[in-house]
């Protein structure tokens, strides 16, 4: 459960920082100098950041729904589920 939050805090954040890459984009042309340089130096790197989170955040959500997928506990109630339903019609044939 915790790496489900972690997840989606990791997502979020992601999508804060393209918001501000955008923001702090289209505010570019008030600056000049090095405080230009260093907004398109941030612009950059907000924009990476943000972007590798979220698709941390796909890919973590993927693994985990595959490795659900496969899990044994689901199996093992599959297998319980199928030997209690053959039970139950050994039962009615007995009837």
């Amino acid at each position: 459960m915790k790496d489900k939050r972690r997840i989606a805090i990791y997502s979020m954040a992601g999508v804060y920082l393209i918001f501000l890459a955008v923001s702090m984009f289209k505010n570019r042309l008030n600056s000049a100098g090095n405080e230009y340089t260093f907004l398109m130096i941030f612009i950059i790197a907000f924009g990476v950041i943000g972007v590798g989170a979220i698709g941390y955040g796909f890919y973590a959500t993927l693994k985990q729904a595959k490795e659900m997928k496969n899990s044994p506990i689901i199996e093992t109630y599959e297998e319980d589920l199928n030997t209690s339903t053959e039970k139950m019609s050994e039962d009615n044939d007995d009837i």
